[in-house]
């Protein structure tokens, strides 16, 4: 009889998409995301896409793995912690591993990943069909990286939907799964430049791309460099990041160009706000729950 494990997290919301990717990266096959919401005045779990009003900030994270020796759930316990640490936060996170047999459990996980829009784009899970009238970007998101789901990513997707791409050299710094260069040549780039220092991110950034069928691209295991230079720039990365890399990022955008940030919470979007606009000019921002993306353009 073949088994498999299970791998539970219960955490605030924010550590969502950290603690995938921390699962992902000591081996899960895939994961699933559920939110702890209020259903018919009863307290139930729901998946996080559906439109139900949260009664509290914690997320059920399951990391399904073929084995799962002692070492490998010390080190995702240890790193959950850290990155729980990094971020201020008191709460206590709750852990649980459980055995089970072998079922088609491949196929369950891949029932949380359905298409979902924003703006003018559809992202797509590659075993799914899609017939709608929206642009399409195809994904794998059993290599985590950024699956579209998440509010950081999704207040990207809305710019890259209200810009004028046509014929504009992108630079995506720290593109994780790929999405929004993707997106961003669907809606006209001329060509894209991706970055990121994780090497599983860029092979899963490459695996999109070819699933895309995108030629004008290429993309490089490493962060952002004083030649690096491009008409719309987007990092789509944690407050700490952005606020290390502030002058490469602004620099790097083209006379006319914009700059496109995500990736910051409430907490930090402020300081944000007013670190960038020392260096390029600030137009506009959007929020959503409590991720901001902030557009800047360089005159």
């Amino acid at each position: 009889m073949a088994y498999y494990y299970e791998f539970k997290v219960i955490c605030p919301k924010i550590l969502e998409e950290g603690i995938s990717d921390i699962l992902f990266e000591n081996g899960a096959a895939g994961t699933e995301v559920k939110g702890w919401c209020e259903i018919d005045g009863k307290y139930d779990w729901a998946d996080t896409g559906k439109a139900v009003a949260s009664t509290n900030d914690n997320y059920e994270i399951k990391g399904y793995f073929d084995k799962l020796d002692k070492n490998t759930q010390i080190s995702i316990k240890k790193a959950c912690n850290q990155l729980l640490e990094f971020l201020g936060l008191n709460n206590e996170l709750v852990f649980s591993i459980e055995k089970r047999k072998e079922e088609p459990w491949d196929k369950e996980w891949k029932k949380f990943y359905k298409p979902i829009s924003e703006g003018i784009f559809t992202i797509v899970p590659e075993w799914e069909n899609f017939n709608g009238n929206q642009t399409e970007i195809r994904i794998n998101p059993n290599t985590a990286f950024g699956t579209g789901q998440h509010e950081t990513t999704r207040l990207c997707l809305n710019y890259l939907s209200e810009l004028d791409l046509k014929g504009k050299k992108i630079l995506d710094v720290g593109t994780g799964s790929g999405i929004l260069a993707i997106a961003a040549l669907k809606k006209g780039g001329d060509s894209a430049l991706l970055l990121d220092t994780d090497e599983n991110a860029v092979k899963s950034a490459s695996n999109n791309l070819n699933l895309n069928n995108i030629e004008n691209a290429s993309i490089e295991l490493r962060s952002i460099e004083k030649e690096d230079n491009a008409d719309i720039v987007i990092a789509n990365i944690t407050a700490n990041i952005l606020l290390s890399i502030k002058n490469l990022l602004c620099n790097a955008v083209n006379e006319k160009g914009n700059l496109l940030l995500s990736g910051i919470i409430d907490e930090r979007a402020e300081e944000i706000k007013r670190a960038f606009s020392e260096n390029i000019k600030f137009v506009s921002n959007k929020k959503y729950g409590e991720w901001n993306a902030f557009l800047f353009e360089k005159q």
